[in-house]
């Protein structure tokens, strides 16, 4: 049987020899530490290509989607980049820009592409350059799993508005409370319990839906 009692004594020996000791336990669990960050982040990356293309292409989306809207909301963008990067692995491509220059994401011409390459160099432009960098380095989890929908809530329109969609039984009116109040919600986005289809639906950044 292994002599708890002794290890622990040569452990915490008085004087310098048990201060030497102290130390080097101290920086090995410091290491093993760094070494485990080191890990978990490099588990995070997202599992596209790194490349400069579509770093760019994920901080144009955070500008067309969220970063116009004053200070970040950082669970928001965390989930709208995962998002993306979902739907660059179904496309097959691992590219960004192939999931923006489709009608897959807006269903028209896409925002991102109406954008100058200056507005990564304005307003919340380096924010969200800085984040998606972040992203890439593992710095940032990924919160929303494979999920590669999503809906802003305050972008749907009152229930009070009479809207086409609605006629055709695709929208559903939910209230979401607090200052959002209610809105038309699409069906895939609200869970079956209120009528939907959307089993795994998720709020992050208390005004974004994702599913």
């Amino acid at each position: 049987m292994p002599n708890f009692d002794r290890a622990r004594s040569y452990l915490t020996a008085p004087g310098p020899l048990g201060a030497q000791r102290g130390y080097w336990t101290a920086l090995v669990a410091l290491i093993g530490w760094a070494v485990l960050r080191s890990f978990i982040r490099y588990a995070r990356r997202p599992p596209i290509p790194d490349t400069a293309e579509n770093r760019e292409w994920l901080a144009r989306i955070l500008m067309t989607e969220a970063a116009f809207r004053g200070e970040p909301d950082y669970e928001e963008w965390a989930g709208i980049s995962w998002v993306a990067i979902n739907r660059a692995l179904r496309s097959g491509t691992g590219r960004v820009r192939v999931v923006v220059d489709t009608s897959s994401w807006f269903g028209k011409a896409p925002p991102a592409r109406m954008y100058p390459d200056s507005l990564l160099r304005t307003g919340n432009g380096p924010k969200a350059v800085a984040f998606v960098n972040a992203i890439f380095e593992g710095k940032v989890a990924n919160f929303i799993g494979d999920r590669w929908h999503f809906f802003h809530i305050s972008g749907m329109p009152t229930c009070s508005q009479t809207w086409a969609k609605n006629a055709s039984g695709s929208r559903i009116c939910i209230d979401y409370g607090g200052d959002l109040g209610k809105h038309w919600a699409p069906k895939w986005g609200v869970h079956p319990f209120d009528g939907g289809s959307a089993k795994n639906s998720l709020v992050l950044g208390k005004r974004t839906v994702f599913v």
